[in-house]
């Protein structure tokens, strides 16, 4: 009985929806109640709606599909990854092999370098066209597989280059 855009609006803030409503209860309660020790007790069921509201918000956006962590920069031959777990610069020069590994949670480019250790750039990261863009520039490049693999949604690792000896 309810509109089709209604109920997948509600759907979608569901999880904010639940603690807002405690916190409505809460302060309802606060501002209707007869006595002291119910009022103090509103007011922590607020407080615990508002706290709720925070938690779930921080796990909605770690569950977000649209776009991985981290930023990617190019400047001229230098790749920088910076994310929240750290992050790494990268010469172009130094790389010896470009990996696309396809998980089930997403796909990411591999770079092995000279310098360290690899290093993992989720394909959704901002910036991470640039970086494409980059690899498909490389001498003896072959995306065409990796490619193919990433639109049929076969996880794995697929080379797509590797340096000459």
């Amino acid at each position: 009985m309810i509109r089709r855009a209604a109920r997948d609006w509600l759907m979608r803030r569901r999880v904010y929806l639940a603690p807002l409503a405690l916190v409505a209860l809460g302060l309802l309660g606060m501002v209707s109640g007869t006595g002291p020790v119910f009022r103090i007790f509103c007011a922590g069921v607020a407080v615990l709606g508002a706290i709720l509201a925070v938690a779930f918000r921080q796990q909605e956006v770690l569950r977000r599909g649209g776009a991985a962590p981290g930023v990617v920069e190019i400047d001229e031959a230098r790749i920088t990854y910076l994310s929240a777990q750290g992050g790494q610069v990268v010469d172009r020069d130094g790389l010896w092999a470009v990996t696309l590994l396809i998980r089930p949670t997403g796909a990411v480019w591999v770079l092995d370098h000279e310098a360290g250790p690899f290093l993992e750039v989720p394909l959704s990261a901002s910036g991470a066209e640039g970086l494409a863009a980059l690899i498909e520039a490389l001498p003896r490049v072959e995306l065409a597989r990796a490619r193919a693999a990433l639109e049929a949604g076969e996880t794995g690792a697929h080379l797509v280059w590797k340096a000459s000896p």
